[in-house]
Parts: structure tokens; sequence; C-alpha cells
């Protein structure tokens, strides 16, 4: 019943709903399980014997560190662990509010690898980074989707490694992979950019008045 309804809701998508809000796509479904079998083998061969923790950032980056880890070795010592931080709009930069805290105990002795959806200002991962240093944590490793090209001297010099999923220089919404408006398009298997923002504003505003 529930596959049922997955495969008829993604043909609506395909026939109705993406060429309506006239959705471009950016990174494709295939191309996104390359990128994330690459940085799953960068990983294994980084972190071969030694302890390993690493962070999920929610909720967005949930979808691409599941496909990152499935293909990381059953042989690493791993914990794999989230959080979830939010920062505030540009205007308010340094504000920071802690919805999940990590556990001194997963990260101390422990080397880390971060897992990020979108890195664009770096307010929220260069918080994470000082969390985790200040809960004992070793080597610590960042893991981005997006990386969206900013001024990240202040990141690569507070961190081992930082490994990109793919650069994105538009300003166009994304959704999907994990990314979602309003909680929308989260599931989407392409990432795709809005060109126009409206669009899926009015969509989501219909789809949430007629919700039973």
């Amino acid at each position: 019943m529930r596959f049922k309804f997955y495969y008829w809701s993604m043909i609506v998508y395909e026939l109705v709903v993406k060429p309506l809000l006239g959705l471009e796509v950016f990174v494709t479904e295939k191309d996104m399980k390359r990128r994330t079998l690459e940085i799953a083998i960068l990983l294994n061969q980084k972190f071969r014997n030694k302890k390993l923790t690493v962070v999920i950032s929610l909720k967005g980056a949930k979808w691409f560190a599941n496909e990152v880890i499935k293909h990381l070795s059953p042989e690493l010592d791993i914990r794999i662990v989230n959080v979830r931080i939010k920062s505030y709009r540009e205007d308010k930069a340094g504000q920071i509010q802690v919805l999940l805290d990590l556990d001194k105990n997963d990260i101390i002795g422990r080397d880390v690898v971060v897992i990020e959806d979108i890195v664009d200002s770096g307010i929220t991962i260069i918080h994470l980074i000082s969390m985790i240093k200040a809960k004992g944590g070793c080597a610590i490793t960042v893991v981005a989707m997006i990386d969206k090209p900013n001024d990240h001297d202040k990141i690569n010099s507070e961190v081992n490694e930082f490994i990109v999923g793919f650069v994105y220089k538009e300003k166009k919404f994304l959704i999907g992979c994990g990314l979602d408006y309003d909680e929308f398009f989260r599931l989407l298997r392409n990432l795709y950019k809005i060109p126009k923002l409206w669009k899926i504003r009015l969509f989501v505003k219909i789809v949430k008045f007629f919700k039973p």
C-alpha cells in the first residue's frame, strides 16, 4: 500500500508538480549517489583504525548523511549522533540556539566527522566546531553536501579537512535530497533549483489549505 502511494505520488509529481513549479535539476540522483560513494571511500581510508564519531546536523543533512554512512566500512569504530542548531538571519548573526546538544561521552577522545547540508555564512558550523572542541573532540572533518562559496578561512583554520559534495554559486532556493521548503519536498531524489520562489509558496499554501 505504501509503495503504491509513493509510486503514484511520483507520477503526479513528474507530470504535474514539477512542470507547474518550473523546477530545474541541479544534481541528479545518479550524481548524488556517485558523490556520496566517493566521500564514503575517502572517509574509510582516512579513519581506518581510528575511533570515529559522525555528527549529523538535523534536519537537512539527515538524508545526505544516510547516503554517505551506508557506504562506510563496518570495520570502522564508529558512533553516529545527531545535533540540531538554529542560527538566525544575517542581521542577527551570532545568535545561536542549540535545540539538540551533543553528549560529551560520544565526542571526547574521538575523531569527528560533521555532516552538514549547506555551508553558507558558516555561522552554524563554526559554533558546532567550537562545541565539539569544548567536549574533547580530536581532529574534526566537515562534510557538506552543498558549499556556497564564501569566506571560509575561519572554517578551514578550525578543521582538519573540509570535504564538499557540490559547489553552488547561485542564489536560487534549493529543494530535495533532504532540503525542504516549509517541510515539503525534502524526500525528492534529485536536487532542484527553484527559479520562482513565489510558486513554491503558493503551492505549499494550497496544499496546506486542502490537507485534512
